[in-house]
């Protein structure tokens, strides 16, 4: 499945038939514009040391593929759920999460349930969406990978839409400029105004 084919309502329902079929997992092709993946890899690998959790978090070059319509797309219809907000405060991914490959990757995954294995490739700007209640990712290089993870926005918790924006703010070493959807998805701006 191609990215560029997600918005149409028939590639949304091959998406979530296909999530139920593979019982927790799915890959998209080209969700990412391949630039966005390398420019983020680039720039990954030329850092002169490792950045704080929060730090590496709030990179305008990370937001710009958080924000990619594809990827909020693909992460509403699996979650079903419009109103999402990124997850930066969760290292550990429980639950659905994604991996966006940044590299050409030869990977497998295990299910859990069964621990039979499935074997995938994904190409850079690929987007694989995963339940880890039911696979686990076997030799996980975080070198090829990008981790995302949208949860269910809370709008109605004022502190902890405060904390979010407060926390974006100290993390950033440079300013990141956010569109209207990357404003929602921090909590910035209400999904109300999107409807």
């Amino acid at each position: 499945m191609n990215g560029s084919d997600l918005l149409n309502t028939r590639s949304y329902q091959e998406l979530q038939e296909k999530w139920k079929e593979d019982d927790g997992y799915v890959l998209i092709r080209e969700a990412v514009p391949k630039f966005y993946a390398l420019r983020f890899s680039y720039w990954r690998e030329q850092l002169d040391s490792p950045l704080l959790e929060g730090t590496f978090n709030q990179h305008q070059y990370i937001w710009d593929i958080r924000m990619r319509p594809l990827v909020y797309s693909a992460f509403s219809e699996v979650l079903n759920n419009s109103r999402l907000w990124v997850d930066f405060f969760n290292t550990e991914p429980d639950g659905v999460f994604g991996l966006l490959a940044v590299n050409k990757v030869l990977g497998s995954l295990r299910s859990i349930e069964n621990n039979l294995s499935t074997t995938f490739e994904a190409d850079v700007g690929d987007l694989l969406i995963i339940d880890s209640q039911r696979f686990s990712v076997q030799q996980l290089n975080d070198s090829d990978w990008l981790r995302l993870r949208y949860i269910p926005a809370q709008e109605e918790n004022l502190i902890l839409t405060k904390q979010r924006e407060e926390q974006f703010i100290k993390d950033q070493t440079k300013p990141v400029f956010l569109s209207s959807l990357g404003r929602k998805l921090l909590g910035v701006e209400s999904w109300e105004l999107h409807n």
